[in-house]
């Protein structure tokens, strides 16, 4: 937390993401920096930060599984992937630019 804390800030939205366990979509807040991407619940500690190095990001279109545009992130390091998208859908190729921009680099 002490390091993202002090990297510059890339983008911070709301969005609905997918729980781990259950697959229920809740709102948080996303927060994406330099190397890291973090979320959880406006003005609190972030629930997760995960580094983006070495991670993959891609734009998924209506699935079996979840029946809207969203994004995937998988973070090799943790076997976790990571699916959400933006509250405001205004907003998708935005987060998506931002996240690919920031995996790529």
């Amino acid at each position: 937390y002490e390091a993202m804390s002090k990297e510059k800030i890339y983008l911070e939205t709301e969005i609905s993401k997918e729980g781990s366990n259950v697959a229920s979509w809740r709102t948080r807040w996303m927060v994406v920096t330099t190397s890291m991407i973090a979320y959880g619940i406006k003005g609190e500690r972030p629930k997760q930060i995960y580094r983006l190095e070495n991670a993959a990001v891609k734009y998924m279109q209506d699935t079996e599984d979840v029946k809207h545009t969203h994004m995937s992130i998988y973070f090799p390091q943790h076997s976790r992937t990571l699916r959400f998208y933006p509250t405001d859908k205004g907003l998708e190729d935005r987060v998506f630019g931002v996240l690919y921009n920031r995996v790529m680099s």
